[in-house]
């Protein structure tokens, strides 16, 4: 459900809020296919009207299907019209030997990330520069894109599926 766009400070914020499709969100559905492609359409939408530079910082990046290739489409294209790309993420998969966890149970799940985040951002290497950063919950698991940051025209989309 997409809210009417407000202005605020001179700017214009617009909140979505949507409600992933099914029950399991381990389990594949065409209907969640159809979910996660629209809103990477969204996405990159957002990336697509970067006149200079896109900064993204995100805890877990691994797409696969019509997901990815919309994503690397439009990262690709910015690229391509000299739009400075910079990542961030987060390189850590687990505790560690040494390293105990002050979180309650309830939100350990989410710190047990499946592989394939390092292999999908280094995929941009050639178009972006990255950087992973390590250490327990060192990156918040939210996801935030700033777009032209040092202009006017600075806009940031950010969310998290939880």
């Amino acid at each position: 459900m997409a809210m009417e766009t407000v202005s605020a400070a001179g700017g214009n914020i617009e909140v979505m809020f949507l409600q992933q499709v099914g029950n399991d969100p381990f389990t594949p559905t065409l209907e969640r296919a159809a979910q996660t492609s629209e809103v990477a359409s969204r996405i990159a939408r957002f990336i697509s009207e970067a006149r200079a530079t896109l900064d993204i910082a995100i805890y877990d990046f691994q797409l696969r299907d019509d997901a990815a290739a919309i994503m690397t489409d439009a990262l690709r294209e910015r690229a391509n019209n000299n739009v400075v790309i910079r990542i961030i993420y987060d390189a850590a998969t687990d505790l560690g030997d040494d390293t105990v966890s002050t979180a309650s149970p309830a939100h350990l799940e989410a710190d047990k990330k499946r592989p394939g985040t390092e292999s999908f951002v280094r995929s941009f290497s050639d178009i972006a520069q990255i950087k992973g950063i390590t250490g327990y919950r060192v990156l918040m698991h939210n996801k935030y894109i700033v777009r032209d940051g040092n202009s006017a025209e600075a806009a940031v989309i950010t969310g998290s599926p939880h």
